[in-house]
């Protein structure tokens, strides 16, 4: 190998293990313990909000007219989801949230049955 390899060659071996970081990190997150689950009542769908955000339920916050962001409130606490899990999560009534154990992400909500 030339001199002029090397700084190619550290790029790659740079690359590979940042690359495989990221890919343990996720799967050591889902099997490194137990799903914490979170119960609690959703208040009601607060839909497109533009102004003073309310403290409960389900609310999309707007910016300059895109989504910004969904968020779900289930009992104390609050959760960033996306579009999908914002359209599946049932307003006015008890679900519950299944998060990741080691960074808390949320992977699914489900409804409580009463």
């Amino acid at each position: 190998m030339t001199a002029q390899t090397w700084p190619y060659l550290f790029l790659e071996i740079a690359l590979l293990a940042w690359g495989l970081w990221l890919a343990m990190r996720r799967i050591l997150d889902v099997t490194g313990g137990q799903v914490v689950a979170i119960t609690g009542w959703t208040g009601e769908d607060f839909g497109e909000q533009y102004g003073p955000q309310p403290e409960c339920g389900k609310q999309m916050v707007h910016s300059q007219g895109a989504v910004r962001a969904c968020r779900v409130r289930i009992g104390d606490r609050q959760f960033d989801v996306d579009k999908a899990m914002y359209d599946r999560t049932p307003a006015n009534c008890t679900n519950t949230a299944f998060l990741t154990p080691r960074t808390k992400r949320i992977l699914n909500i489900a409804r409580t049955p009463s």
